[in-house]
């Protein structure tokens, strides 16, 4: 990546992670790529002399993140994801060693069925992404 001046980041398109406004990239994964690219600039700045790596973000659905890196068609998958088993087969998966064991939230509307525990949802249709870590457990 370092000798091709290219790191290709695929992110899922969203409101909250990438989205663009009036052709300007957003999104807590466009600010983290753009530091990223900050960052690894500086750090290798001898080696390239004067000419940067470029980081390009490419928008893809959320079931394409992983099998699109596996595939060749981007260097890098960033979009909230959860580090499995199952994904640990297709690529390799960092988190940062001081990162908080998280646990998983069900959020309902007031109008929902109200319950205290996973129990409580016997017999109930919860809808899940099926290219998210949830739809495994």
């Amino acid at each position: 990546m370092v000798e091709r001046r290219l790191i290709r980041f695929l992110v899922p398109y969203s409101r909250t992670l990438y989205f663009t406004d009036k052709g300007r990239e957003r999104g807590i994964a466009a600010d983290t790529v753009r530091d990223f690219e900050g960052y690894i600039n500086k750090k290798y700045a001898k080696q390239l002399h004067k000419r940067p790596i470029t980081v390009i973000m490419i928008a893809t659905t959320r079931d394409k993140l992983l099998s699109g890196v596996r595939d060749g068609l981007g260097d890098v998958a960033a979009g909230n994801l959860t580090v499995t088993e199952e994904r640990l087969q297709l690529v390799d998966l960092v988190s940062p060693p001081d990162l908080r064991k998280v646990s998983e939230l069900v959020i309902s509307g007031p109008a929902s069925l109200r319950f205290d525990s996973a129990d409580d949802l016997a017999g109930t249709t919860v809808h899940v992404r099926k290219a998210s870590s949830y739809y495994e457990s």
